[in-house]
This record gives C-alpha cells, sequence and structure tokens, in this order.
C-alpha cells in the first residue's frame, strides 16, 4: 500500500510538472511563432491540423481545427444553462476553446455594418454580465466587412476572454465568439485572432 501511495505521488507530481511545462513561457514564446495556415500547429504541445470549414450550409467558411465539430442543442444548452444560448457551437475535447455563432434575423446592409456594430458594443457594455472591452478593430475586405471585439466578461468559473466578431450573411447580421479562460489568453488570444480574421462570406457569382 505505501508502494502503490508513493507510486500515485509521483506519478501526480510528474502530470504536474508536465503541464506546468505545456504552460511555460519557452513553449508559448515557440508556438506564437506558428500560423494556422502550417500544416500543424502546438497548442499547448498539442498538435492541431486546420482546415477550412464551411460554416452555415456553405454561407461563409473558417479555418478551424479539423475535428471541430457541432455541438447538439442538448450540449449547447447544457454549458449555456444561465440562458442567451448560441445557435451554433463548434468545438472538439481537448481544446480550451470554442466558436459559438448567433445568425441574427436584424436586417443589416454591409455598408452600415460599422455603425450597426457600434449599437452592439452599447447593449452589451450595459445589458448582461459585467464587460471590460480591450479593444476593437474594423475590416473593410473584399472578403466582407467585419467588426472585431475583444473583451473580458465575468463567468461562473472565472473570467472570459472573448474575441468576438460581427459580419453580414445575405442581410443579416452573424455574430461570433471565440472564448476561453483570461488566464491562456497570452497563447489563445492571439490564435483565436488569426481564426477569427480567416472568416470568409461565401459570394454568389
Amino acid at each position: 500500500m505505501i508502494y502503490t501511495d508513493e507510486a500515485i505521488l509521483q506519478a501526480r507530481k510528474q502530470m504536474e510538472r508536465n503541464e506546468k511545462e505545456r504552460h511555460s513561457e519557452k513553449v508559448i514564446k515557440a508556438e506564437l511563432e506558428q500560423s494556422i495556415y502550417d500544416e500543424e500547429v502546438a497548442i499547448f504541445h498539442i498538435p492541431v491540423r486546420f482546415e477550412d470549414k464551411a460554416l452555415l450550409d456553405g454561407k461563409v467558411t473558417m479555418r478551424l481545427p479539423g475535428d471541430f465539430t457541432p455541438r447538439t442543442r442538448e450540449e449547447i444548452e447544457r454549458v449555456y444553462f444561465m440562458g442567451n444560448s448560441p445557435q451554433y457551437v463548434y468545438s472538439n475535447s481537448y481544446l480550451d476553446f470554442a466558436l459559438a455563432l448567433n445568425w441574427t434575423s436584424h436586417e443589416v446592409p454591409e455598408d452600415l455594418l460599422f455603425d450597426a456594430a457600434k449599437n452592439v458594443r452599447y447593449m452589451m457594455e450595459r445589458v448582461g454580465p459585467k464587460m471590460r472591452f480591450l479593444g476593437e478593430e474594423k475590416l473593410d475586405r473584399e472578403e466582407g466587412k467585419m467588426v472585431l471585439f475583444k473583451l473580458l466578461a465575468n463567468a461562473i468559473d472565472g473570467v472570459s476572454y472573448m474575441n468576438m466578431f460581427c459580419t453580414c450573411v445575405e442581410g443579416r447580421m452573424l455574430m461570433g465568439t471565440l472564448s476561453f479562460d483570461q488566464k491562456l489568453s497570452k497563447r489563445l488570444a492571439p490564435l483565436t485572432d488569426e481564426i477569427v480574421k480567416s472568416l470568409r462570406v461565401t459570394k454568389e457569382d
């Protein structure tokens, strides 16, 4: 029994050392030199392959981990049990972030997106859990205009970092969020920023 207890203790200590190494400054610095367009990307020592995935029945594409799959409505409701659950969530079982999408019924012409995004920010600052905006960026691209928000939001188990975006799809606003624990932001904030900017609205010929 003593040997067994000692072996368990040593195994636990080794796991803690491995986990600490995965999140070390050295590992993060090396991983930040990688891109989602590389053949393989390490995320806290986990090898991940990204690919362009068609979402919303092909209306948009985004470069995501290849094994990201849509969650069922039951799974979504279990995670977002406080209400205001997104329409779509994509994730896998081992990465620390997920993509949530809401294709709203709000009709917004693309040339008015930047003005509409001001209203989105206004509402978010005054409704729901307390949020702190860290930055905002407007992209005017051939693939479609986008507005990006970086913000912190209070969660039940801590503080969440949210990489949020707004764009127009078929005349309606599409809102999406890549979120994760704020403690992981040094590695995941740049990564999810690159993912968000990979979004492409499919244009009809």
